[in-house]
């Protein structure tokens, strides 16, 4: 909720699918514009037409506000730093609806509070069966080993992720008229991905999961004795002509290095120091390209210490103000505030 200087973020909600959660969202909403004395006049929300947040918002009798969800992440973080200007945005996450049609998750965006310019992003892999891939890593650790090693290196390694592998495969391969997957650019998968190949977990209960344990894992060891993984900067790689980040070599050393039986801690330190290093030296590469001296770091891979370090330091050295979240939650539970902050700030929307 937000009226003229006041910006108001409810407790923790949860997850709408749920109905007792929707039901709490709807009874928090009511409450605290009850509580503080606002009457909405617009309804800002996410661009994905499926969400039930999105529904609601429709449903309301308020001047509607589409927000794209990264460009919402980065300006939660510039509304609470006060930061008015555009910066070079970097948005990582699980997923977020994008405004070609696909599932993006790891953004390079120039923003500020009245718009956004994509400027690059994550290599694009298919995410087999859809929603199923956030459930079940091995989904996505399948189509990352068919990008970075071929179809028939994903069909060896099948076997050792989930006996429906030989299913799943087809849905892994991308293809050019992509008939089978959609197509998502998020990091939170790209994770999600490693997490499986060094045998961590191929399911989770919870997104994120995954994760979260291969963090656990990378910081057990030193930075200092961390290996730095390859990762492709590939400029105007896209079809629209946007700079995109390749793991796909990164994957490639995961691959050889669970082959050779090395410690799945030292796999997962160098993940995260090569992945963390090159989206510092893209982050900077853009910054000075678009003559921006701030980066701010947002979304849900931002919740990740080890990593978010590393590219906050590698920025940090290259003389770029960095901002990152202190009171807003990088993840989308604090991703209200930059759609409010847009609304408020913001040039109307078409």
């Amino acid at each position: 909720m937000a009226k003229k200087s006041l910006v108001v973020c409810s407790h923790h909600i949860g997850d709408l699918e749920h109905l007792a959660t929707y039901q709490a969202f709807l009874q928090a909403t009511v409450h605290l514009c009850r509580l503080f004395g606002i009457e909405p006049e617009v309804v800002a929300h996410d661009l994905h037409p499926e969400y039930l947040s999105t529904k609601h918002a429709l449903d309301l009798d308020l001047e509607p506000w589409p927000v794209q969800h990264h460009h919402a992440h980065i300006a939660s973080c510039l509304a609470e730093h006060g930061h008015t200007g555009t910066v070079l945005g970097i948005a990582f996450d699980g997923l977020g609806y994008g405004t070609d049609g696909t599932m993006w998750g790891g953004e390079f965006l120039v923003a500020d509070f009245n718009g956004f310019e994509r400027a690059a992003h994550l290599q694009p892999v298919p995410m087999p069966g859809g929603a199923a891939a956030v459930r079940e890593p091995w989904r996505m650790a399948l189509a990352w080993t068919a990008r970075a090693a071929g179809a028939d290196a994903a069909a060896r390694l099948g076997t050792a992720l989930d006996p429906r592998w030989s299913q799943v495969l087809p849905l892994a391969v991308a293809d050019s008229e992509r008939r089978h997957s959609i197509l998502t650019t998020s990091v939170g998968r790209l994770f999600d991905a490693v997490a499986a190949l060094v045998g961590l977990r191929s399911q989770v209960t919870y997104e994120g999961q995954a994760a979260i344990e291969l963090e656990v894992l990378a910081r057990s060891v030193p930075r200092t004795s961390a290996p730095e993984y390859p990762t492709e900067i590939v400029e105007a790689a896209s079809p629209e002509g946007f700079v995109v980040l390749d793991p796909s070599p990164l994957i490639a050393t995961v691959l050889t290095e669970v082959e050779r039986g090395t410690d799945r801690s030292v796999i997962a330190a160098g993940f995260h120091e090569g992945l963390g290093r090159a989206t510092a030296a893209l982050g900077a590469r853009l910054a000075r390209r678009h003559g921006l001296d701030t980066v701010a770091l947002s979304g849900g891979v931002f919740q990740n210490v080890r990593f978010s370090d590393i590219v906050e330091d590698a920025l940090a050295s290259e003389g770029l103000t960095v901002l990152v979240h202190e009171s807003v939650p990088p993840n989308d539970g604090g991703i209200s505030v930059g759609q409010a902050a847009i609304a408020a700030l913001g040039t109307p929307p078409d």
